[in-house]
């Protein structure tokens, strides 16, 4: 018989973000929680608070995400947010935007 630690499935990974309540385990709680930022009230701390819920999308999200509508959705959040042509180079929503072409282009090369 199994040890009792054997059978209790390890806890989710939440992840927060920085100087907000807002909490999500993947991809599409993350993409949720945008528009959750999005839609409060303005505050001095609102524009923070979105920084920081774009920098701290991990990329494992990114690659354990397998559905298109998802990865799409938050591809354009990120587009959305992109400082303008000739600012973007090294800039953090850069990288973040080709770690999700790059899994769309996995999960189409899949589907083939």
């Amino acid at each position: 018989m199994p040890e009792r630690w054997e059978l209790i499935p390890p806890p989710q990974t939440r992840k927060r973000t920085k100087d907000s309540q807002v909490s999500y385990s993947n991809l599409t709680g993350w993409v949720n929680a945008w528009y959750g930022i999005k839609n409060r009230k303005a505050a001095s701390d609102k524009y923070t608070v979105e920084e920081n819920h774009l920098k701290g999308l991990p990329p494992t999200y990114i690659t354990a995400c397998t559905t298109l509508k998802v990865l799409r959705e938050a591809a354009e959040i990120i587009k959305e947010n992109r400082p303008p042509r000739g600012q973007r180079g090294g800039h953090f929503t850069t990288q973040i935007l080709m770690e999700i072409n790059n899994q769309i282009d996995r999960i189409r090369r899949k589907t083939l």
